[in-house]
């Protein structure tokens, strides 16, 4: 009898779990996300990030296959994971670049996206991973960061992806290590020359060759494609003042590396932003000088909170199975 009444709770514990997870944690009651009145200037951040030197670029190395890469040589790249199965396992969506030890430089899609369902309570940066995926026993291990904080370009356009940039303010810094650094971005100021034909480096978790998923932190060099390129393909959606051209055939960003960095000769030039199919047309990315020439930089500061903690969850639903064991 107490066999039957032990296989009953986790029937009901599952049930709920599941209830909870997928609809009762979705409705607007549980969730509030409130939009400041004032604005943030991305010009403080860029200050900071003029502290960071360039990192050595690898592409003159003739690393131009894509292949696995080890953090040290990417220190600056992050993977934003997001939870299922009630937060036990968290896989990456998006890439994303670390500019300070505080804020990371992301897509804008990756976070205002009815496609994911996702509030930015939800999300975790990871620093100086090498894993698409993990349980969430990992957080004792790697270096996650919550978000406190998430800044949308004032700009950014929904349908077209134009100003497809936001800032990630973390609830605190990460630790500085061989694994862990800011990348420098690209100003004016900086002798740097991106020009048609030059090797830049994209870096990522996303998909593979025919949409296989990939389990490892990946890098690429491509080259820098003339604009009339991506104006075949794409027609007036590229826009050449804020668009990189860039691809070869067969080595490209795809699914799930949005957001992540486009570096040209150690400096982070571009934002993984959209494109077609992976490999077999060239990649946009958002161009990253036009933000920082500017004098004044205007970002939608948000804060989401959400009221669900898993923890919660689960003590209602351990104590609705124990009601129902005990009748």
């Amino acid at each position: 009898m107490r066999g039957i009444r032990w296989k009953r709770t986790l029937t009901v514990i599952i049930v709920l779990l599941m209830f909870f997870e997928q609809y009762l944690c979705k409705l607007e009651p549980f969730v509030e996300v409130v939009t400041t009145n004032g604005t943030f200037n991305f010009i403080d951040i860029l200050n900071e990030n003029k502290k960071y030197q360039a990192i050595q670029d690898f592409c003159p190395l003739k690393i131009v296959g894509g292949k696995a890469v080890a953090s040290a040589l990417v220190p600056y790249q992050v993977a934003l994971r997001k939870p299922h199965y009630i937060g036990m396992y968290w896989d990456s969506f998006c890439g994303g670049s670390l500019v300070t030890y505080k804020y990371v430089l992301t897509a804008a899609h990756c976070i205002v996206s009815d496609k994911l369902k996702l509030i930015a309570s939800d999300i975790r940066v990871v620093a100086g991973t090498e894993v698409t995926g993990s349980m969430f026993l990992a957080m004792y291990f790697e270096n996650w960061r919550r978000v406190e904080h998430y800044y949308i370009h004032m700009h950014y356009h929904t349908t077209f992806w134009e100003n497809d940039i936001a800032l990630l303010n973390l609830e605190k810094p990460f630790i500085k290590s061989i694994a862990v650094r800011p990348i420098r971005l690209h100003t004016s100021d900086l002798k740097v020359n991106v020009d048609v034909g030059s090797k830049c480096m994209i870096s990522g978790f996303g998909t593979k060759e025919n949409n296989e998923p990939s389990a490892e932190l990946r890098m690429v060099c491509v080259p820098i494609l003339p604009t009339t390129k991506c104006e075949e393909v794409y027609g007036m959606a590229y826009q050449r003042a804020i668009y990189w051209c860039v691809g070869a055939k067969g080595k490209d960003s795809c699914q799930g590396d949005s957001g992540g960095p486009l570096v040209c000769y150690g400096v982070q030039v571009g934002i993984v932003s959209w494109g077609s199919d992976c490999g077999m047309y060239p990649g946009v990315y958002t161009r990253i000088l036009p933000l920082t020439t500017q004098q004044y930089v205007p970002f939608i500061q948000k804060n989401a909170i959400c009221i669900r903690r898993n923890v919660v969850v689960v003590l209602v639903c351990f104590l609705i199975s124990m009601y129902f064991v005990f009748q």
